[in-house]
């Protein structure tokens, strides 16, 4: 059993998530200076295509995470496992690359040589539901070779070879081989061992439960593959995830609530829980504003082309805000679900588990977003291209916040925590302050150069503005946020 630290796991995975995020938004930069929309708005597609491969593969990770979180050794059970479905994920994703390409009016060459990006995603995935269920931070570490191998890989092959897509495909593939690399190593104790027929026995049985949450995801992706069809346009979805990624730095704070989820497992981290929402809500209320406030910035640096969907980045801003904040919740309640602990366990009392009750409320959540999305999309199909991605991104906010409430209420119940509305406050306001100092300071005075060599440069004082102004503005005002910076100080010496 291995004495996971939720404070430090989570500080560490957010530090590391952020630097990542930096790296990450240069390869996106890339991209993005150098594909056309089109090819861009393909891009994604074939992103959300690898995703439908990946569908059944939380049979395997979904459990090797709980399990190792226990000390039952699974791993290598778990690898042979994910290597089956590996190579059925390659078929699987040609056949879906012909039915959707075919469709939208795709070249299906580029779809099916994306299809090498299938199996070791999957492979991928599993690394690290294993590394997660006892050292919940490498996956950020993960991550971060990911993200940076993809970057001297991406401008000798997309900038200077003017590969394109095939380009992308290339260097994603090396460095999803470089993260696997570095999760084998750091799971290599867990996945010795001999291959146990009872695990597959176990997973086969339950196959359905770790599945069942992927298909909320795969009703929202259907917007990605539904909409050019709809409306004609593969550039509206490049248009689109220019806002996400404009957006993205919100969705980092959830690595803070993540981690938390192998300690819940083990039984001994309800102490915490407060004290990681409050931590939570520290970061997501600050990385909500600086992504507001240097929207403009972001979607100028991607390509100013996408400068158009500022409103879309605006409002997914606060659509990943209430998500985080209802992930996070999930994971607290999933965390602490007994069911799978007991042998003798039905099929009945997983379903009256929280492991199936969360998926469902998401699951009814993905439903009516895609019905309002769908029918909207038709209705409005006169409108500019803009007004539909307005419509969309506002959906999206208009279902995600009501679930959001409702796993609130549901956590409320299972753990003596609270939002605590004065705390909140305190941090909403010295987001507003700084963020509208800021704003005004960087309109005033930042030149945006086409030149992203001139431009960056003269960003990062904004940017450090933002983050020392928060940091200095909160520790002043809050209680809390003193005791926080003190507990990361114990946590860090602990550690060292």
């Amino acid at each position: 059993m291995s004495e996971i630290r939720p404070t430090y796991s989570g500080l560490i995975s957010l530090i590391v998530t952020i630097i990542t995020v930096v790296f990450g938004v240069i390869f996106t930069i890339i991209i993005t200076r150098t594909l056309s929309a089109e090819e861009f708005g393909i891009w994604n597609l074939l992103m959300a295509m690898v995703f439908y491969i990946t569908v059944a593969e939380p049979i395997i990770s979904y459990w090797a995470t709980r399990e190792v979180a226990r000390g039952i050794k699974s791993g290598k059970t778990a690898m042979v496992g994910s290597g089956v479905f590996s190579v059925g994920g390659i078929f699987i994703f040609i056949l879906i690359a012909y039915l959707v390409g075919s469709g939208a009016n795709i070249d299906l060459n580029i779809l099916f040589f994306g299809a090498m990006i299938a199996p070791l995603t999957i492979i991928n995935n599993t690394l690290i539901g294993i590394n997660f269920g006892w050292k919940p931070h490498v996956p950020s570490y993960a991550y971060f070779v990911f993200s940076i191998t993809t970057i001297p890989i991406g401008l000798f092959l997309i900038y200077y070879l003017q590969m394109g897509l095939y380009g992308v495909i290339i260097t994603v593939t090396i460095a999803y081989i470089s993260s696997i690399i570095l999760l084998a190593i750091f799971a290599r104790e867990k996945i010795t061992g001999s291959i146990k027929n009872e695990f597959f026995k176990k997973w086969t049985k339950l196959f359905w439960l770790p599945i069942y949450p992927s298909i909320g995801h795969m009703v929202s992706n259907l917007g990605v593959i539904l909409f050019p069809i709809i409306t004609g346009s593969i550039a509206g979805v490049a248009y689109f995830f220019a806002a996400v990624y404009g957006s993205i730095l919100t969705s980092q704070s959830l690595q803070i609530a993540k981690v938390v989820y192998p300690k819940l497992i083990q039984g001994d981290a309800r102490e915490y829980i407060q004290q990681n929402l409050n931590l939570l809500l520290y970061f997501s209320i600050f990385f909500l504003g600086v992504s507001i406030t240097f929207g403009k910035a972001s979607l100028f640096i991607l390509n100013p082309i996408y400068e158009s969907v500022i409103i879309v980045l605006i409002i997914l801003s606060f659509y990943i805000f209430f998500s985080v904040l209802s992930q996070a919740f999930q994971e607290y309640l999933k965390g602490i679900e007994r069911v799978d602990f007991q042998i003798s366990s039905t099929f009945m009392d997983y379903v009256k588990s929280k492991l199936f009750l969360v998926p469902t409320i998401v699951l009814v959540q993905q439903i009516i977003f895609i019905i309002l999305l769908v029918t909207g999309l038709y209705l409005l199909s006169t409108n500019s291209e803009v007004e539909l991605l307005i419509y969309w991104a506002i959906i999206l906010l208009g279902t995600q916040f009501p679930t959001t409430v409702y796993f609130y209420t549901k956590v409320k119940k299972n753990f003596n925590i609270r939002l605590q509305l004065e705390i909140i406050l305190k941090y909403t306001i010295s987001s507003i302050v700084i963020s509208s100092v800021t704003y005004v300071l960087a309109e005033k005075y930042l030149v945006y150069h086409e030149n992203l060599f001139i431009f960056i440069p003269n960003l990062i004082p904004f940017i450090i503005l933002s983050i020392v102004g928060y940091l200095v503005l909160t520790y002043l005002i809050d209680n809390n946020t003193r005791h926080l910076f003190c507990a990361i100080i114990n946590e860090i010496k602990n550690k060292y």
